[in-house]
């Protein structure tokens, strides 16, 4: 049809009459068989309804000439989303309507009934008119409650329509009425009709007072499944990003709630999920229950219920207290895929595990599992429903906003596509548009001269940011674009400011507020104040914590249009991007071969455009790094591209994949079975671990269960420090319970406790730092691959610390210095940075500018890091499993000074260095 509008083959009049039309076929549409018969009719129709209310919207948009009927196509395309349940999308197409001069009274009091969540602004458009806003006003009860006001609504419709009879307005009303129905049964206490729990009324009270009266149909389908919200079962919760799975497993967490003793755990694995799910969960929950963080957790011991942690947080904090542990009634755990990853999948699974071992199954904690990307996962609910009641799984794919997929080579073809499922070749990608935006700035070298580097990374960023920026032309829309590293993100942030002919229009005092706070408070990140300026930003991991929240916090106020990121924004965010460009779909071992993304990321980043709310359609695209000919011809490399676009997401446990840290599995797995061994009093050998408990659902088959009993039991009973005893039931030896209440590997207390022993008292706090360090370099958990040769004295590639400065280091750190004041003190080491000296460092970190082509920047980085890893990761835990090892009488003191005092100070230190001292300010001052 828009093709149609585009080459004048039809009349606006003949369009609008064909967009009616499809809207009325898609609502009266019989069903074609039995099993649609017995489904409702809003189901049988949701996706007619769908595709029809999209492409009336875009006759409507081809309609400039005719504003009149262009606004009444845009009332009925609002109606259509309403009918679908998309109110979502209802209100933003709503809102354009009502922003548009001279609206019909008549589409205005449609729109209002058939979206009620408008129902107040329109309204107030017609407060001349006292029967359209007397219907108004009863949407607006009705939707706080009133069932009463329905039926006054439909009385009160028919009387406008015998007063005001125009063409095509008996279809509107019709519609507009139907999806008045729609949005009474999505209506939260409709959807919640059969649950019963303590909290009900004043989270119902909550969500309507902050203007979220309905659910979307994901979540109405979700909750109402039978023992979803009423028994303690776990559930496995698969949505698609922005179908609302944070607030079901906020409304998981608050039916287990039942006395003020009751604490609910959410666990987010990113800081980006943790800012909005604390955001979220103070919405729903108000001031009848406190929602704190991990950092806060203390203040579970008052009146708080709710804690938003990270799994490693919330790990160390139920080792520490039984008491937690105890009161613990409900724990979700968002991005649930990541249970297959290496390093915290086990982790998770064995907290989790550990809770409901703890208990007996009337008394276990419900666990609820999230995830917008995994597909069935029959292991999963098998896991959630070991030795109790079975598990429910909720699985939808209906999202609120559309998701476009695109691939882009360098001939400037933009190829639309659509997946097709799990793919076994070519055909899992079909083709179905194509267009020109802008060939390759520069064009990448053939095929068979296709090298790894540098030189082609640049290419590929100055081909990245032509399309971003061309793309943006074409149409304004926020833009994520994701990279593969950071300095890539940096690199692709600069070259889009630079392609920008003009700055984009934005919220201007929110842009110049951070940009502000950049300058004054991050200097070392000076180059980031002229992008922002200009609408751009990059996110990585780099950044303080403190610093990517504002970005993103910019990016929700409309300071930001393009934001350049690495995968550590790609997971979980939910912020106003309408476009997502992936740079590189490839990765570059070392060997030199290619390896995609693994389709549960590609989802994740895909998920990231189109925001609900603010999007009624979000587009992803694809940046092809080989030439168009290679492209085209290369069936390995498409069909490479379709298993990473239409794969099935699966998970494994982490004790089955094949890692590259086999050592760190299996401290881990170590570690948890410690932690089970203290927190079930009655557990002898023949339950060791997690192996033979409820962790080997997840494990997938006997001959790895073997394996992993074996490792543990060898590590557990054997060796020259048991970490328990062979008693029936199984008792912690003194190293056992050190490492149970420090959360450090077993390996780590072990060195520790080797170091305590054999090295000469410590005399001062940085001493023993520097002796821990040096004992435990060779510990898995010890992240730095660098720090093991620094402590030793040995030679460090690119990083700006001699062996010989490193307890200058850590003294000025134990002094409160920062980041910054560090850099001040330590000499470059070698090359071009040694010939500049510090003068030239400083104003490098004042002004920002790359010398040597971006060579300080990547120093800087690998510094940043490495100290990182050392004083905010490592540092703390390992004098807190000193104080552990001391309690429990593994070894002695060693130093004069007080142990308690010196574990508090560390840590205060690292929450400082976390939130405060990472912006760096006293750089600056130096």
């Amino acid at each position: 049809m828009q093709r149609h509008l585009d080459e004048g083959q039809a009349s606006p009049a003949e369009l609008a009459s064909i967009a009616r039309r499809m809207i009325t076929e898609a609502i009266d549409t019989p069903p074609d068989d039995e099993e649609s018969r017995s489904e409702s009719w809003e189901v049988q129709n949701r996706r007619k309804l769908d595709s029809a209310a999209r492409i009336t919207l875009s006759v409507a948009d081809g309609l400039a000439g005719d504003p009149g009927t262009a606004s009444s196509l845009r009332t009925l395309s609002a109606i259509a989303f309403g009918l679908d349940g998309n109110h979502v999308s209802a209100r933003i197409t709503g809102l354009r309507v009502l922003d548009s001069p001279g609206v019909d009274p008549t589409d205005i009091l449609a729109l209002g009934v058939g979206c009620p969540l408008l129902a107040s602004e329109c309204a107030s458009r017609l407060s001349d008119d006292s029967l359209a806003t007397e219907a108004l006003v009863a949407a607006t009860a009705c939707l706080g409650g009133d069932d009463a006001a329905a039926d006054r609504i439909k009385v009160l419709a028919n009387e406008f329509y015998v007063q005001r009879r125009r063409p095509g307005l008996a279809l509107m009303m019709g519609c507009a009425l139907r999806g008045f129905e729609v949005s009474v049964n999505l209506r939260f206490d409709r959807v919640l009709n059969e649950a019963a729990f303590t909290l009900k009324s004043s989270v119902l009270a909550n969500l309507v007072a902050s203007g979220r009266p309905l659910a979307l149909p994901a979540q109405r389908d979700a909750l109402q499944i039978a023992g979803f919200l009423e028994n303690a079962r776990g559930s496995l919760v698969s949505l698609p990003t922005g179908a609302g799975k944070t607030l079901v497993g906020l409304l998981s967490l608050a039916s287990q709630l039942q006395s003020s003793t009751d604490i609910g755990v959410f666990l987010a694995p990113y800081h980006s999920i943790r800012r909005q799910v604390v955001a979220a969960a103070a919405r729903l929950f108000g001031s009848s229950v406190e929602v704190v963080t991990g950092v806060d957790a203390g203040r579970l011991q008052r009146r708080a219920r709710v804690l938003v942690d990270t799994p490693e947080g919330f790990d160390y904090r139920v080792r520490r207290s039984a008491a937690l542990r105890d009161r613990i009634r409900g724990v979700v755990f968002d991005e649930a895929h990541l249970l297959g990853d290496s390093s915290r999948g086990l982790l998770t699974d064995g907290v989790l595990t550990r809770l409901r071992m703890s208990r007996l199954p009337g008394e276990r904690p419900k666990i609820t599992l999230l995830s917008a990307v995994l597909d069935s996962q029959e292991s999963l609910v098998a896991w959630l429903s070991e030795g109790g009641s079975p598990a429910t799984e909720a699985e939808s794919r209906w999202r609120p906003a559309a998701r476009r997929v695109g691939i882009w080579v360098q001939d400037g073809t933009l190829e639309w596509i659509r997946i097709e499922g799990s793919v076994s070749g070519s055909r899992g990608i079909r083709t179905i548009a194509k267009e020109q935006v802008s060939p390759a700035a520069t064009r990448l070298p053939a095929a068979g001269k296709y090298r790894p580097g540098n030189e082609r990374m640049s290419l590929c960023d100055d081909n990245v940011s032509r399309l971003a920026v061309a793309l943006f032309a074409r149409r304004p829309e926020n833009t994520l674009v994701v990279v593969g590293t950071r300095t890539r993100a940096r690199s692709v942030a600069r070259r889009i400011s630079g392609a920008l002919e003009r700055v984009p229009a934005g919220n201007v005092p929110a842009r110049t507020a951070l940009a502000t706070l950049v300058r004054e408070r991050y200097p070392v990140f000076s180059d980031l104040v002229a992008l922002v300026e200009r609408g751009v930003a990059y996110h990585t991991a780099v950044l303080p914590v403190a610093l990517r929240g504002e970005i993103e916090r910019a990016c929700e106020k409309g300071a930001i249009q393009f934001v350049c990121a690495t995968t550590s924004l790609a997971e979980g965010a939910d912020l106003p991007f309408g476009r997502c460009i992936l740079a590189d779909w490839m990765r570059i071992g070392d060997g030199g071969e290619r390896r995609t993304y693994k389709p549960a990321l590609w989802k994740n980043i895909a998920g990231r455009c189109g925001r609900p709310g603010t999007h009624i359609e979000g587009e992803t695209i694809v940046v092809e790094v080989t030439p168009p000919d290679d492209f085209a011809t290369n069936l390995r490399r498409r069909n490479a591209l379709g298993r990473m676009l239409g794969g099935f997401v699966t998970v494994e446990s982490a004790l089955r994949s094949n890692g590259d840290n086999v050592a760190l599995t299996s401290e881990q797995l170590v570690g948890q079975a410690l932690a089970a061994v203290a927190e079930n009093p009655n557990l002898d050998d023949s339950h060791l671990a997690l192996v033979d408990g409820l962790l080997a659902t997840r494990i997938g088959g006997a001959v790895v269960a073997q394996r992993a009993r074996s490792t543990v039991e060898t590590r557990l009973l054997g060796g020259q420090a048991p970490l328990v005893t062979r008693n029936s039931p199984l008792q912690l030896t003194p190293l056992g319970k050190a490492i149970v209440g420090s959360a450090v590997l077993p390996r780590t207390a072990e060195l520790i406790v080797e170091s305590l022993e054999k090295e000469p008292s410590a005399t001062s706090i940085e001493t023993l730092c520097l002796q821990i360090l040096i004992a435990s370099s060779g510990s898995v958990e010890l992240v730095s691959s660098r720090l093991p040769d620094v402590v030793r004295g040995q030679s460090v590639q690119n990083l700006w610390v001699r062996p010989g400065e490193f307890p200058e280091v850590v003294s000025l750190w134990f002094a409160g210095g920062s980041v910054g004041e560090i850099l001040v003190a330590l000499s470059a080491k070698k090359g071009r940075a040694n010939a500049l000296g510090r003068a030239q460092l400083m104003g490098w970190l004042s002004t920002g500018d790359d010398v040597d082509d971006g060579a300080w920047a990547r120093r800087y980085e690998k510094l940043q890091d490495f100290l990182h890893d050392v004083f905010v990761q490592f540092l703390p835990r390992a004098l807190t499993a000193v104080e552990s090892v001391v309690r429990e009488g593994v070894v002695q003191p060693l130093w004069t000074f007080e142990l308690q005092s010196a574990v508090d100070f560390v840590g205060t230190r690292a929450r400082e260095w976390r939130e405060y001292s990472e912006p760096w300010e006293s750089a600056q001052r130096a």
